[in-house]
């Protein structure tokens, strides 16, 4: 990479190859160095993306990953009226994910940002996949007890198996 507060970064990096132990003064340095190169990294993918050069990756982890230990209200649907809680959302997931319709669940990460800076805050996720061979009123009834705004299927499966007959649909809170 050309960049050249990367290439500094890098640079000031190649004095923590030693083959010692480091002194948490330097450990520390060392830490800051990379997150301050992480930023920059993510500077520039972003900025790719802006000019439509490349799409950042989905991140799809199962939706069991996502909601267990998580009680972030605004992690998901936080913008229904009366959001139900995480706890409800759970166990609605669980419940769909049980129906012999459904071959797996899960959850689109769509931003971790304020993670870092907020250690009671959890992944953000908008959208929730659902690999499944369901009728369409079945998912229009999901749909509504999800109060999800839409629903639709995948355009891709983006690394998803999908068994022969079902299809990824994709619940969607705006």
């Amino acid at each position: 990479m050309n960049d050249p507060a990367v290439r500094a970064l890098k640079k000031e990096l190649k004095k923590f190859d030693v083959e010692r132990p480091l002194s948490s003064e330097e450990a520390e340095e060392m830490s800051e160095l990379s997150q301050k190169l992480a930023s920059e990294f993510e500077r520039i993918a972003m900025a790719a993306v802006e000019r439509g050069e490349y799409a950042l990756p989905l991140v799809l982890v199962p939706y069991e990953l996502f909601f267990e230990g998580n009680d972030d209200v605004g992690s998901i649907a936080c913008n229904v009226e009366v959001h139900q809680g995480v706890a409800w959302y759970y166990a609605a997931f669980k419940r769909i994910a049980s129906d012999s319709t459904v071959a797996a669940i899960y959850v689109e990460i769509t931003d971790v940002g304020e993670v870092e800076d907020d250690n009671d805050s959890w992944p953000f996720s908008d959208k929730v996949h659902v690999v499944t061979k369901a009728s369409d009123k079945q998912i229009e009834a999901w749909r509504q007890e999800l109060q999800a705004d839409e629903v639709g299927l995948a355009d891709e499966a983006d690394g998803v198996e999908v068994p022969k007959g079902y299809q990824v649909q994709v619940f969607w809170w705006d």
